[in-house]
């Protein structure tokens, strides 16, 4: 007995050690191992405290449950057996349009056919304000690339390029059967975050893996798109069995000769024993390297943080390029027959996972002032959400919205049918075709003085919301939304053409369930005009009702500063001063804010925008209405929406530009909005 309770009290104090580090291993009191966790991030407890909340006791099994999964000493941690890091980092590179490749002939250290890997980074790493190429690397989801640790041994990381070919060229092209065929341009990221192995050696080469933190989600193309990693126990088992690997990069053709283009061969995979002769300064190979290579055939010093990798049949049964290693270190003299050796990625898929779960990550606390309106206060550091929109409390915590709802939110935005659009001939001020964009919507209000009428506009951006301007709703009520519609004054709208008559389905009436307004709009400055209708049902999508697409990626936002040309659309004033019984679309100019802030005593600010000039201008009735721009986006042009109508002079179309709330600068407020549904 004594016995018993000494080891009890042991493992009790081991556990008191241990739970203060969060992503540590731990024991549970009932002997099942698992990972110490905030109590939100352990699925099995977080069910439990959520049927609790909602009213319904814990059962005797589900107390019992808690008791042994309790941190001694912490109130915020539980030992979880799930690996809850792990499942989210998972989660993250599970994409499943990793590793299509192009053409196969690229043998014996060939230049690769254009776009034909689209998952090869190119590093730029300063030494001493010196840049030089030194290391290649792999993208592995949209924010994150693969490298070797040793790369930044002495040096710090530059920049990172994507979509690289050949690197004396600013555009890569080739010729096709007489066509011309290019690539898109290289995308170039700075500050970026480099995380190192932490238990990497220089001297025993061991743990030589590195990723890098992009610091803006990049844009899948042709060009650029991830590799697949070997995630599952099969797939990592698979590398002892393979024969030969692909290995790729910028880096020597032969002795001091480097490669300008992208070139790939193909190796052996060879017994460690091989390695361990050729390398006998430095400790036996062990389950996390792996060791390839021929005679002629290498990876070469530039080619350090490239890929090792095969081609198997992953989703859907399709070919898919898989990575098994990493470049690590080889001979000084590139192909004498020495094999390089390689880190398995295999063994490194839990610290992958778990490296980029760490993105999402926050400490949940309720705030006793409002029990209807539950918040996170979040280190400042560690917030998601822009720290200028949360109000700053004592000791370096901020007020922020649920990280996680707003990932949920974020999901149910741009469906796939969104921004697709008819014909684009409607520049000018001129009617649009019938049923060419099918996201317009008309907002039937009810204003102080009981007048009913349709006086704004706005957008479809999912099966349930609409979005439009805050000001719409100034001591007005909404009625109805109107979906589908075309010229107002007509039962159905019809078309023909080339004798043919063509009709669009009946409009739909939809009642709104709530009307979201942003929490800090202000109908002084017009900033923040902006606001969410959550409609009573959800609306089925057909040629003439179908959503917009919204700048949901850092990318696609930061892209709104080189356009110059955006759509405007509505039903509102034209140049003679009457409101339209159908709708137009006109092209106008962005201005920059300094040009705008000229035209108005208002503060125009970044979450803003400003477009217009001399008879081209959205008018009052177009208020809530988009201003869009028509981009690629999964491979086909689509309309998104850039900004919502918010402001602009009382002489409609008289060289003052208008003024758009910027739906970038929103992004995490809808999604928000929509996930708390």
């Amino acid at each position: 007995m004594r016995t018993s309770l000494l080891i009890f009290a042991l493992s009790l104090a081991f556990a008191y050690k241990l739970c203060v580090a969060e992503d540590e291993s731990c024991l549970r009191t009932d002997g099942k191992s698992g990972y110490w966790v905030l109590k939100k991030q352990c699925p099995k407890i977080l069910d439990m405290l959520r049927r609790r909340l909602s009213g319904i006791p814990f059962t005797a099994e589900e107390r019992i449950y808690i008791n042994h999964s309790r941190c001694p000493g912490s109130n915020r941690l539980v030992c979880c057996e799930e690996d809850v890091k792990v499942i989210e980092g998972i989660r993250v590179l599970s994409e499943q349009n990793c590793g299509q490749f192009g053409t196969m002939k690229t043998i014996g250290g060939k230049e690769v056919e254009l776009m034909s890997r689209p998952w090869m980074v190119y590093l730029t790493i300063n030494y001493n304000a010196t840049v030089s190429f030194t290391c290649g690397g792999t993208l592995i989801s949209n924010r994150y690339v693969l490298t070797a640790a040793h790369c930044f041994k002495n040096g710090t990381l530059q920049s990172v390029h994507l979509g690289e070919h050949n690197l004396l060229t600013e555009i890569d092209c080739k010729q096709k059967r007489g066509s011309l065929i290019c690539a898109p341009k290289v995308q170039v990221i700075q500050n970026n975050e480099v995380f190192q192995h932490e238990e990497y050696s220089a001297r025993t080469k061991l743990n030589d893996i590195a990723l890098v933190k992009l610091s803006t989600d990049v844009l899948f193309s042709n060009s650029v798109r991830p590799i697949c990693l070997p995630l599952n126990e099969t797939l990592q088992q698979l590398s002892k069995t393979i024969d030969k690997f692909f290995v790729a990069g910028w880096g020597e053709l032969g002795r001091y000769r480097a490669s300008n283009v992208l070139t790939e061969t193909i190796v052996s995979n060879l017994n460690k024993t091989l390695c361990d002769r050729s390398y006998s300064g430095i400790p036996a190979l062990g389950s996390t390297q792996l060791c390839a290579g021929d005679i002629g055939r290498d990876s070469c010093s530039g080619d350090s943080g490239g890929p090792l990798a095969y081609v198997t049949h992953l989703y859907n049964n399709s070919q898919r390029f898989v990575q098994f290693g990493i470049t690590s270190y080889g001979s000084p003299n590139c192909g004498d027959g020495h094999p390089g050796v390689y880190t398995n990625v295999g063994n490194y898929i839990r610290w992958i996972a778990k490296k980029i779960a760490k993105i999402v990550r926050w400490l949940k606390i309720l705030l006793q002032e409002n029990r209807k309106q539950h918040r996170n206060l979040q280190l400042m550091k560690n917030c998601t959400s822009e720290i200028s929109e949360c109000p700053v409390h004592k000791n370096g915590f901020v007020c922020c919205e649920d990280a996680e709802e707003v990932a949920k939110g974020v999901d149910d935005l741009n469906p796939d049918e969104c921004g697709e659009f008819g014909t684009s001939k409607t520049i000018g001020g001129r009617e649009i075709a019938l049923m060419s964009r099918p996201w317009m919507t008309l907002l039937y209000i009810r204003d102080e003085l009981d007048n009913e009428d349709f006086t704004c506009g706005g957008t479809l951006i999912n099966k349930r919301y609409v979005l439009t301007a805050a000001h719409c709703f100034t001591r007005k009520t909404l009625l109805y939304v109107r979906l589908g519609e075309h010229k107002i004054s007509q039962g159905r709208d019809c078309t023909r053409k080339r004798g043919v008559e063509t009709c669009a389905p009946p409009v739909e009436d939809v009642e709104a369930d709530r009307v979201y307004i942003h929490e800090n709009y202000s109908s002084i400055t017009g900033h923040n005009d902006i606001a969410l209708i959550k409609l009573s049902r959800d609306v089925e999508f057909k040629e003439s009702i179908g959503p917009i697409c919204l700048p949901v990626n850092e990318t696609i936002q930061q892209s709104v500063s080189s356009m110059e040309l955006f759509h405007v659309t509505g039903w509102g004033k034209t140049e003679v001063r009457f409101a339209s019984d159908v709708p137009l679309e006109t092209v106008v100019r962005r201005k920059d804010i300094d040009n705008c802030q000229k035209s108005y005593r208002r503060q125009i600010i970044p979450a803003q925008l400003c477009a217009g000039g001399l008879g081209r201008d959205a008018c009052n009735g177009d208020s809530g209405g988009p201003l869009a721009y028509v981009k690629y986006l999964d491979g086909r042009q689509r309309f998104v929406q850039f900004g919502i109508v918010s402001f602009g002079s009382s002489n409609c179309g008289d060289g003052n530009p208008g003024v758009y709330t910027n739906v970038g600068s929103y992004i995490r407020w809808i999604a928000y909005k929509i996930a708390t549904k």
